[in-house]
């Protein structure tokens, strides 16, 4: 699927290619309206490709990455307000600083998986959600061992499971929690995830004891 110019709109539906190209400088803009879906069943470093100027993505939904292969998003630092999803078993590698709503990986249901980012550059994201299972953990790490990448969330929680992550800076203002009692591990060269389990407090309910006076009343 090639966008060259104009508008395409998905209309909430799901459209499969085995990959996405946008370049050039002509007004352009890919609708996902309401919950659309674009599966990306191809790899390698192009199977999604954005560069140029004046392309709009609008609407909401997902861009699932679906390749058994390694493959790249390369966003092109554009704004995208869906989700990326890794729903295959080969390495996504997401390149450019973009804008997502949101970051799954539901292929760590079936397999182990990793999300790689361009070291050097920024996810700005809405939410991180992406977590991995027991004996099958999600990988998060920068594209070139010992340089980071960064995530960045303005605000709120982020509580990620099963996941392996090393070269990370988590930021931008939200509390971003990596517990190892959650099946998280610390790769090391990190900044701004919590690893460290959280505090147990035991409470109990104190006995509250009363005492009254009996009142008859005689006639």
């Amino acid at each position: 699927l090639t966008l060259t110019s104009g508008t395409l709109n998905l209309a909430g539906k799901t459209f499969s290619a085995n990959q996405f190209v946008s370049t050039g400088t002509s007004s352009r803009t890919l609708n996902f309206g309401a919950n659309g879906k674009v599966t990306i069943f191809g790899s390698g470093t192009t199977a999604w490709q954005v560069t140029g100027s004046n392309v709009t993505f609008s609407g909401t939904g997902t861009v699932d990455m679906t390749s058994a292969s390694a493959k790249t998003f390369a966003g092109g630092s554009f704004t995208y307000p869906f989700t990326l999803n890794q729903g295959g078993t080969g390495d996504l590698t997401v390149s450019g600083d973009n804008t997502f709503y949101d970051v799954t990986a539901t292929i760590t249901a079936t397999s182990a998986a990793s999300i790689l980012f361009t070291a050097g550059s920024t996810q700005t994201i809405t939410q991180f959600t992406a977590s991995g299972t027991s004996g099958k953990l999600l990988t998060l790490n920068s594209s070139s061992a010992g340089s980071t990448f960064t995530l960045s969330d303005s605000s709120g929680y982020n509580s990620v499971s099963y996941c392996s992550i090393k070269d990370s800076i988590a930021t931008g203002g939200a509390t971003w929690l990596s517990y190892t009692s959650n099946g998280n591990v610390d790769g090391g060269n990190n900044t701004g995830w919590d690893f460290s389990a959280p505090d147990v407090v035991s409470y109990t309910a104190p006995i509250q004891l009363r005492s009254f006076t009996e009142r008859r009343r005689f006639s």
